[in-house]
């Protein structure tokens, strides 16, 4: 092959890449809005559930405490005719 044709092929490999080049980074700021987009999206949907769960775990906590003042309630209620009869015996 004569040099010259070496030489001009060797050159359009290298403009073709540079081309291609050029495309990829004329592409970069658009994925980068796209990336940012997903990512901001991440985060408030993140935050969403991030309270939701704060709030499940006090509306958990709450029936726990509703439920232990229930069970002393009853405790109570159930104690208190023989609470009673103590006193009486006493007297």
């Amino acid at each position: 092959m004569l040099p010259i044709i070496e030489k001009l092929l060797v050159l359009q490999d290298r403009d073709r890449r540079l081309l291609r080049v050029r495309a990829e980074l004329a592409a970069v700021p658009g994925q980068r809005l796209v990336i940012q987009t997903r990512a901001a999206a991440g985060a408030a949907e993140y935050e969403t559930l991030k309270k939701q769960t704060q709030q499940l775990e006090s509306d958990r906590k709450k029936l726990e405490l509703d439920y232990l003042q229930l069970l002393i309630a009853r405790a109570l209620e159930l104690s208190w005719p023989y609470q009673s009869l103590l006193s009486r015996k006493s007297f």
